[in-house]
């Protein structure tokens, strides 16, 4: 084999690598489907605690789900745990900082700031892609501190349009270092029937 062919293998391996890496560093792996969601768990790197993804069809278009989802209090309706989420500033075009609280006794409450951004994709058939995704952050400050604060959560939503713009294939993904000394399964095993209930929950508000 040529210097320039092992070169470019190499190369090929070391890109193969850090896309894994970036994806969590392992593949995701089927929990189970009930209520017409499917949800998904995989291992991240550097963590015990497992990421989420949830997947399920919502019979609206994707900015009714997007505008129903944004709107704090409508929100607040389909999402299990979260008691509070309030938008407390801006940090550039398509970006904002969101403070969200979490309740669920027998646990300490827990609090974070979460930095989110968002894109609008128009495609050829006159629908709309659209993406959000967010990150716990420091950059600003918590309104309220009672409770422990979260310090690492990484998330997103997908919306997808399918049958001619008319319904949503709806994505969600989440990652959740809750802090505090919580058994790992219990951790896990909330983050799993959460999202089971957060896609039930909207597909019921939005048929």
């Amino acid at each position: 084999m040529h210097e320039k062919t092992i070169l470019a293998c190499l190369a090929g391996a070391a890109l193969l690598v850090s896309a894994t890496a970036m994806a969590g560093g392992s593949k995701w792996e089927k929990d189970g489907s009930k209520g017409g969601v499917t949800v998904y768990t995989r291992v991240v790197e550097g963590s015990e605690v497992k990421e989420v993804k949830a997947v399920g069809t919502i019979d609206k278009p994707t900015t009714d789900v997007f505008d129903f989802l944004i709107d704090s209090k409508k929100f607040l309706s389909v999402m299990p745990d979260v008691i509070k989420s309030d938008k407390i500033g801006e940090c550039g075009e398509n970006c904002g900082f969101w403070f969200q609280k979490l309740e669920h006794p027998p646990i300490t409450d827990r609090f974070y700031v979460l930095k989110v951004q968002w894109k609008f994709t128009e495609n050829e058939d006159g629908t709309t892609t659209i993406k959000r995704w967010w990150k716990a952050t420091t950059e600003k400050a918590a309104p309220d501190k009672s409770g422990l604060r979260v310090e690492k959560l990484t998330g997103s939503w997908h919306f997808k349009p399918i049958e001619n713009g008319t319904k949503t294939r709806f994505t969600y993904q989440n990652h959740v270092e809750m802090g505090g000394k919580i058994p790992l399964m219990l951790v896990n095993s909330a983050a799993v029937s959460n999202a089971y209930k957060f896609l039930q929950n909207l597909k019921k508000k939005l048929k």
